[in-house]
């Protein structure tokens, strides 16, 4: 149909459909909570950590100095912040084969 066929049909749908679909947010349902707090923990990296972060930065050190590539340097990036946070994501596997 025409556009405004699908848009009375789009409303006409909502309307039916407005009784079962909850839509709420927290902070409207519950009003005793309080305000949200960041807080940041400076944690030392661990060993592993270190020696993982040190790989991924002699591994793509061409790339790093480089200083043309955008991705590539987003890419390391990403690389590091997994060290950090998942190091344990990264496979026994790739440290040995990055090392020899």
């Amino acid at each position: 149909g025409t556009p405004e066929d699908r848009a009375s049909g789009y409303v006409k749908l909502h309307s039916l459909l407005k009784p079962y679909i909850i839509r709420r947010l927290k902070k409207d349902v519950e009003k005793s909570l309080p305000g949200k707090v960041e807080q940041i923990l400076r944690v030392d990296m661990t060993i592993k950590q270190k020696k993982l972060y040190k790989l991924v930065l002699t591994k793509n050190y061409q790339s790093l100095s480089n200083n043309k590539n955008k991705i590539s340097l987003l890419n390391i990036m990403m690389q590091l912040r997994k060290t950090c946070n998942h190091g344990e994501l990264i496979q026994e596997v790739d440290l040995n084969h990055q090392q020899t």
